[in-house]
């Protein structure tokens, strides 16, 4: 029976459509799941009638996820037995695929304080019309606010491009953050601009916000490598 490591696989999602299937019972994977998952209970596992109606090419790999390495080995060579090529366990899980802080999707208990998209775009807002108003250090802090809210949820959109799960909802939001900054750094330019007592920023400030979302974009996707290359030499 064939294998792949959480990192590995994810490797292969950054690449190409890929057809993961989670065996785990429905109300375990409402609860977390990866991603790209999506759910069909071993109990419910009907192999003949689920390989009939493939998302991919009949001759395309499968991976299959369960919560640690029980279920899935079973769901596995029952598919083989029904005729599949390649059916292809995902070694840990579930429970090795968040270890490695991979992407998944998580009921929210409603009790943890987040700041949602709403928010975070009226606090950029404000910092950003005082940092115009009063004092260049509210946009260090709008500028903050927007990178490590903004920016992590546009790169899974980036990576996760082909996958329909909240992508409306979330290209919306990082689109309307990105509209609500672009015209706070244009209101200065406007004509009512100097009644506001609004004035334009020297171009090299937008130089050096434009280097430092660079800058973190960068360092985030290479901290991201390294630390899921060493998750998964820990866990082979």
């Amino acid at each position: 029976m064939k294998s792949i490591t959480p990192f590995e696989l994810q490797m292969l999602i950054d690449k190409r459509d890929v057809e993961l299937i989670d065996v785990r019972p429905k109300k375990d994977f409402e609860k977390v799941h990866a991603l790209v998952a999506r759910s069909i209970p071993l109990s419910e596992l009907e192999p003949h009638s689920m390989l009939a109606h493939r998302k991919l090419d009949k001759h395309a790999p499968l991976y299959i996820m369960c919560r640690r390495k029980t279920l899935a080995p079973l769901a596995a060579y029952s598919l083989a037995g029904a005729g599949l090529d390649e059916p292809i366990v995902v070694e840990g899980g579930l429970e090795a695929w968040e270890g490695q802080c991979l992407p998944v999707v998580r009921k929210k208990s409603g009790r943890m304080l987040e700041m949602d998209a709403p928010t975070t775009v009226l606090v950029s807002s404000v910092l950003v019309v005082l940092g115009v108003a009063v004092h260049e250090f509210f946009f260090i802090a709008a500028l903050i606010v927007f990178v490590t809210w903004a920016t992590p949820r546009v790169l899974r959109l980036l990576r996760n491009r082909r996958e329909d799960v909240g992508n409306a909802t979330l290209w919306s939001r990082a689109v309307a953050t990105g509209a609500v900054v672009l015209a706070a750094f244009l209101m200065p330019h406007f004509r009512l601009a100097p009644l506001l007592g609004f004035t334009p920023m020297p171009a090299k400030f937008y130089a050096i916000v434009a280097a430092i979302v660079l800058l973190y974009v960068i360092a985030a996707e290479i901290a991201k490598r390294v630390f899921y290359r060493a998750a998964a030499w820990r866990t082979s």
